[in-house]
């Protein structure tokens, strides 16, 4: 059974390049969300990115600081 795992961070491609650094091929990209965070009432807030990635069980276990999604 596949793995899912939530990644964080303000960049999407660096987001998308760890994927594939840290995964492989083989990881898909399940949703990708560019969320705003912060600010007042959408003033001065800050966009980031959230991907959800499905990983084969064979590869290596989540890292630290990935939160796993309930699938």
């Amino acid at each position: 059974m596949p793995t899912r795992l939530l990644l964080e961070g303000r960049d999407l491609e660096e987001l998308l390049a760890q994927v594939r650094d840290e995964h492989g091929p083989d990881a898909k990209i399940v949703s990708a969300e560019k969320i705003r965070s912060g600010g007042i009432g959408g003033l001065f807030s800050h966009p980031k990115y959230e991907l959800t990635v499905e990983i084969q069980d064979s590869a290596p276990s989540a890292v630290p600081g990935r939160r796993r999604c309930a699938s």
